[in-house]
């Protein structure tokens, strides 16, 4: 049986994969930016429905 964490852990895990392939960067990289981003408070995840979105948060914007 999984946690709600588990299912979190494996939404952003398939994002992640889907980034790799479009954008060509290797998975680590990906996955440590957006632990970065996450941790500085420049993004949040978030959930609607069975998906979880990335989004840029108001201090994110502020460097865009």
């Amino acid at each position: 049986m999984h946690s709600k964490n588990d299912v979190s852990i494996y939404a952003v895990v398939r994002i992640l994969k889907e980034l790799a392939e479009r954008t060509g960067l290797s998975l680590p990289t990906l996955s440590r930016n957006l632990r970065e981003m996450l941790k500085d408070g420049l993004v949040e995840l978030r959930k609607e429905g069975k998906r979880i979105l990335t989004q840029i948060t108001k201090e994110g914007r502020i460097l865009t």
